[in-house]
């Protein structure tokens, strides 16, 4: 039964040039609850930290933080909303469910 769970591992290159793993999973998830991020880019610092950990698990909050630089912070949001997404099962079925019809507005 468990043989077919198999989290997604997402790579992310960040400031140190280095490719780093990042998979959600129930434990990642938990571990970012205990962690105070308040505010967008502390929210996703924690997030990001908390997919780390499986396979980077020396990294500190802070080592990820000096990890985001500030002008990238917007293509990491987008990097950890498709990837929790997907840890979700939120993506697969919008794909499932195809496009969503516009409405139409003239005649």
């Amino acid at each position: 039964m468990f043989e077919e769970i198999v989290d997604k591992i997402h790579e992310i290159d960040l400031a140190d040039g280095k490719t780093y793993k990042v998979v959600f999973t129930t434990n990642a998830f938990v571990e970012m609850e205990k962690v105070d991020a308040s505010g967008p880019i502390g929210y996703n610092r924690a997030l990001l930290w908390a997919g780390m950990r499986e396979y980077h698990p020396a990294l500190t909050l802070e080592d990820v933080g000096r990890l985001m630089p500030l002008f990238r912070l917007k293509e990491i949001d987008a990097f950890l909303a498709q990837a929790v997404s997907e840890a979700m099962g939120t993506e697969s079925k919008k794909e499932e469910e195809g496009p969503v019809p516009q409405e139409q507005t003239g005649p």
